[in-house]
């Protein structure tokens, strides 16, 4: 084997290394973000949870009141 064969082999293997490193840091940036959007995604669930609620006590206070 040749010292640029060698080189350039070597450079190759830094190269793939780097982007393996680049690679495992955006998979954890996208486990990150898809976290972040179930708990958004919980949170607006229960607002609209929280929303049927209280339009079922509007409608009902109407109601007591015409009533």
């Amino acid at each position: 084997m040749e010292l640029g064969e060698n080189n350039s082999k070597n450079a190759d293997g830094q190269e793939a290394s780097a982007l393996r490193d680049e690679l495992d840091m955006l998979q954890e940036e996208n486990e990150n973000a898809l976290e972040k959007l179930r708990i958004a995604e919980e949170s607006c669930q229960d607002a609209e949870k929280r929303v049927k609620e209280l339009e079922k006590q509007v409608i009902f206070f109407l109601f007591s009141v015409v009533y």
